[in-house]
């Protein structure tokens, strides 16, 4: 009997460093996740929890070319400080930044005129820290962490 011993080895996985989401592509460079192309980006599910850049990312840069923010596309993502959504953007889906509980700061371009429910849901900030822009015509349930929202969701 002829037996082989092999050292045990283990060979580190590198992440994705860059892919595809819906007509979109992203890359990924650390923690600074940039989306890119025309078009909207994919739908994910926050109950699988798994996004193709992970949950670590810092900074997102937004092209102006994007016209849709998938739901749950940044589901959980802790360490997601501040987001600036272009005027191109048109829509961000349903828990697009829901547990994003270190985001204080965003900015929501002209272009936008959808939030889908529970958007930005279990984040850390509130009303003054929002730039809202003129054009939202709905806004789903959820949409902030505050007692009173600047908009009717009635």
């Amino acid at each position: 009997m002829l037996v082989c011993l092999l050292p045990s080895v283990a060979f580190p996985v590198a992440a994705a460093t860059g892919g595809t989401t819906g007509d979109c592509t992203w890359s990924l460079d650390d923690t600074v996740l940039t989306i890119s192309g025309n078009g909207a980006m994919e739908d994910y599910t926050s109950y699988n929890s798994f996004l193709p850049w992970g949950t670590s990312i810092t900074e997102v840069i937004i092209a102006n070319s994007v016209t849709s923010i998938g739901g749950a596309a940044f589901y959980g993502c802790t360490g997601l400080t501040s987001v600036t959504i272009p005027d191109s953007v048109t829509s961000i889906e349903w828990a697009a930044f829901s547990g994003c509980t270190g985001l204080t700061s965003i900015t929501i371009g002209n272009g936008v005129t959808s939030i889908g429910n529970s958007a930005f849901y279990n984040t850390a900030f509130y009303n003054d820290n929002v730039n809202w822009e003129s054009g939202v015509l709905y806004i789903g349930n959820h949409l902030i962490k505050s007692k009173s929202t600047p908009f009717d969701n009635g």
